[in-house]
């Protein structure tokens, strides 16, 4: 983020509420999501959840866990944990 500032000379300070107002979502959410399809993109060609989590850049379960309950509000185990057979979808 301070590369990023520094090349459109902004200062970090002033650039992350610009992004936010521009944009629409924080900077940390968007790198959130950009996690989180990270991870969707090999669980869809059949990699484990956790192995696509730990690939797409999450230090372990726990933290991937905590990234989708923050950003999605559900918690893995109310996905995965109802259904035996989650069908996966991707657009």
């Amino acid at each position: 983020m301070n590369e990023l500032a520094e090349y459109i000379t902004l200062s970090l300070t002033r650039w992350v509420p610009l992004f936010k107002e521009k944009v629409g979502t924080s900077i940390r959410c968007l790198r959130q999501w950009r996690y989180m399809w990270a991870v969707a993109a090999p669980v869809s060609k059949n990699l484990t959840l956790i192995a696509a989590a730990l690939d797409a850049g999450f230090a372990d379960s726990a933290h991937f866990s905590r990234a989708v309950r923050n950003l999605f509000s559900i918690t893995l185990s109310s996905v995965f944990g109802r259904a035996a057979n989650v069908q996966r979808v991707l657009a």
